[in-house]
């Protein structure tokens, strides 16, 4: 069986620090069953599919003794594209780095986002 996890400040909705983005809008973060579970919504017109669903993160711990959740990670897919997503929690804000290829086009980005609720 998995270790405990500690979601601590995590589950919630968090929005996008750069109102401009063309990335990431929102994001919803759900613990239950010892899951992180996150539904992000992109923007329209943006670099990938606004519905991409919902997925399980796999968790990271601050230390191999800790059951507190300090980093996640997953990747999404659909038809024309797949998405890679690292996140890590510093200072209140969750920071994901989004690798995203599309065909056979890669390419990165790296978001800020706050808590709203």
């Amino acid at each position: 069986m998995s270790q405990p996890h500690d979601f601590g400040y995590l589950p919630g909705t968090w929005r996008n620090t750069n109102k401009l983005t063309k990335g990431i809008i929102t994001f919803t973060l759900e613990a239950a069953d010892n899951q992180l579970m996150l539904t992000l919504q992109g923007a329209a017109g943006g670099y990938f599919s606004p519905e991409m669903g919902t997925v399980e993160m796999q968790c990271f711990h601050a230390a191999p003794d800790s059951s507190k959740v300090i980093g996640f990670f997953s990747a999404l897919q659909d038809a024309d594209q797949e998405l890679k997503l690292a996140c890590n929690l510093n200072k209140g804000l969750i920071i994901i780095a989004t690798y995203i290829t599309v065909g056979s086009t890669s390419f990165f980005i790296r978001e800020f986002f706050h808590k709203i609720s």
